[in-house]
C-alpha cells in the first residue's frame, strides 16, 4: 500500500521538476537571443572573419609558418633548426657517455653538471627563439591610407637622441607596398618570409626563423650559451684525453687512439665554437652601439656625415639591460585576451 501511494507523488515531482527545466531553458535562450541583437545593432558584421576561428593567425599571410596556435614560427624551407638540436645534442651526448666519467671522478663534478645546464640553457632558449618575432599584420592601410605616388611612401619624422648635442635625426616610417601597413620605424620587409617584422635584425637561415623584437633577446641567449658550451666541452674533452694519458703513463698517440671519441670531440667543438664565437662578439658590438645587423649593414653605404643612429652611441650598458630585462613587445599573433567587463 505505502507503495501505490507513492507513485503518483512521484510522477508530480518529476512533472514539476521537468516544467520548472523547460522553462529555465526557455528563459536562457531568450537572453542569448536578446545579448546576440544588442551586439549585432553595436558591431557591424565581418562578413570575411564568419567562418575563421578565433585566433588572429589567418590575418598574417606569406611564407612565415605558425604552430601550436601562434607560439611557435618558422619560415618555408628546410627544417634547419632541428639539424642545429642534432648538432648540439649528438655531441654533448657523446661526450656524456664517454668523456664526463672521467672528468666527474678526476677533476670535479662541477664541470659535467656546467655543461648539463649549458645545453638545457641551449635547447631552451633556441625553442623560445622560433617563436613570433614580431610580425606586423597586413592590410591595416590598404584602402584609405594608401600613397598615391612612390614618393610618398616615406615620411620622415623628427627624432632626437638623449644627447643634447647629438643632432636631430629624420626618422624614416615607410609604408609597405606588399603589407599594405605604414610600418613602425626599425620594421623592415623579410623576403623570406614576406612580411614584416617589427625591428628586424636578420633572417636566419641556419634557424629557419627571423630574428626581430620579440625574439632577439633568446637569440643573444643561444649563441652565447652555446659558445660558452663548445668551449667547456671541448676543454673538457682535452682534459679527458690528458688524465688517462697520465693515468696509463702512456705516449700521446696512445692516449689518442684509446681516447678517439674525446679527441674527436674536443676537434668538433674547437672547430664548432667559431662561427657562434664570431656571432656572439659581432652582437656584442652592435649592443654597445644601439643598432642592429640590417641598420649596421645600412650604415656602412653611407658616407660618415649621413650615419644618423636611432640611439645614442654610449648607451653599451642600456641596451644590455633592455635586452635581458625590457618587457617584450605584445604580440599581434597571439594577442594578450582581454578581460570582460560585465
Amino acid at each position: 500500500m505505502p507503495i501505490r501511494r507513492s507513485r503518483p507523488l512521484i510522477h508530480v515531482c518529476c512533472y514539476l521538476i521537468s516544467a520548472i527545466t523547460r522553462r529555465i531553458s526557455l528563459i536562457v535562450t531568450t537572453i542569448d537571443q536578446n545579448s546576440i541583437m544588442a551586439l549585432e545593432k553595436q558591431q557591424p558584421a565581418v562578413n570575411e572573419l564568419e567562418d575563421q576561428p578565433s585566433s588572429s593567425l589567418p590575418v598574417f599571410q606569406g611564407n612565415a609558418r605558425f604552430f601550436l596556435g601562434g607560439r611557435l614560427q618558422t619560415s618555408v624551407g628546410p627544417p634547419t633548426n632541428l639539424l642545429a638540436v642534432v648538432a648540439i645534442v649528438v655531441p654533448v651526448g657523446l661526450y656524456f657517455g664517454f668523456c664526463a666519467p672521467r672528468i666527474w671522478h678526476r677533476l670535479s663534478p662541477a664541470i659535467p653538471i656546467l655543461v648539463a645546464y649549458l645545453l638545457v640553457l641551449s635547447l631552451s632558449s633556441l625553442f623560445k627563439l622560433t617563436s613570433d618575432p614580431g610580425v606586423l599584420p597586413r592590410g591595416i592601410h590598404a584602402e584609405d591610407e594608401h600613397p598615391a605616388s612612390e614618393q610618398e611612401t616615406v615620411v620622415y619624422i623628427p627624432y632626437r637622441t638623449n644627447d643634447p648635442l647629438a643632432p636631430t635625426i629624420d626618422l624614416a616610417v615607410k609604408y609597405c607596398t606588399v603589407c599594405n601597413i605604414w610600418r613602425p620605424a626599425r620594421a623592415s620587409h623579410c623576403r623570406t618570409c614576406d612580411c614584416c617584422i617589427d625591428r628586424l635584425d636578420h633572417h636566419c637561415k641556419w634557424l629557419n626563423v627571423c630574428v626581430g623584437a620579440r625574439n632577439y633577446r633568446y637569440f643573444f641567449t643561444f649563441i652565447a650559451s652555446s659558445s660558452i658550451l663548445a668551449l667547456l666541452t671541448s676543454i673538457s674533452s682535452f682534459l679527458a684525453v690528458f688524465l688517462w694519458k697520465r693515468d696509463h703513463q702512456a705516449s700521446t698517440l696512445d692516449a689518442l687512439r684509446s681516447a678517439p671519441v674525446c679527441f674527436a670531440l674536443a676537434l668538433y667543438c674547437a672547430v664548432g665554437l667559431l662561427y657562434p664565437a664570431a656571432l656572439l662578439v659581432f652582437h656584442m658590438s652592435l649592443l654597445c652601439r644601439g643598432m642592429n645587423t640590417r641598420e649596421q649593414i645600412i650604415e656602412t653605404r653611407l658616407p660618415k656625415e649621413q650615419r644618423h643612429r636611432v640611439r645614442n652611441s654610449n648607451i653599451s650598458v642600456r641596451s644590455f639591460l633592455d635586452i635581458c630585462f625590457a618587457p617584450k613587445p605584445l604580440s599581434y599573433v597571439r594577442p594578450p585576451k582581454r578581460k570582460q567587463v560585465y
